[in-house]
């Protein structure tokens, strides 16, 4: 995590496909490797010494590995205490960095993509009637999202939101 600063370093992770990997290990059962994989690429998504373009190309061509952020991590049952305790971090950041990239201009393109999902809506939901009010909060972050730009929301997409539209005025 300390070479990573050293922006030789970040571009090699760049290059190489290194933060593919990351992804991947970032839902590990491992918490601390998944933890400082977290910490990684929340740390190149968020540096200003890392080249957006790079960064918004990788988002491009693999935008089912970053989208896996919003099941992997943040939908934990409620019934499994344990899992739910070890991994409210991980939850937590990994709602943070997609609030981090969803708000960065440079990932407009996936920003449109991945708030135009139900899959994602659905999960964002979900999480809406979480117990802890960071991971709650965070997650109204990223449910504004989902309501930008509702012309070019699909169909399903405001459907959902308009059905639910008296559970958000309760909610709120």
């Amino acid at each position: 995590r300390k070479l990573i600063k050293n922006k030789t370093y970040i571009d090699q992770v760049l290059n190489f496909d290194l933060l593919q990997k990351l992804f991947k290990y970032s839902e590990s059962e491992n918490f601390i490797l998944s933890k400082e994989c977290l910490k990684v690429i929340s740390y190149i998504f968020e540096s200003p010494k890392v080249d957006s373009e790079i960064v918004s190309e990788f988002l491009s061509k693999n935008e089912k590995d970053v989208s896996a952020l919003f099941t992997e991590h943040f939908l934990i049952s409620e019934s499994d205490q344990s899992k739910k305790d070890r991994y409210y971090y991980l939850q937590r950041e990994s709602l943070r960095l997609l609030e981090t990239i969803f708000r960065n201009q440079s990932f407009d393109s996936f920003t449109k993509k991945a708030s135009n999902n139900l899959q994602n809506l659905k999960a964002t939901m979900i999480l809406l009637n979480n117990q802890s009010n960071k991971i709650m909060i965070q997650a109204i972050y990223i449910l504004a999202f989902f309501f930008n730009d509702m012309e070019y929301k699909s169909q399903k997409i405001k459907e959902t939101l308009f059905t639910n539209k008296q559970n958000f005025e309760m909610f709120f």
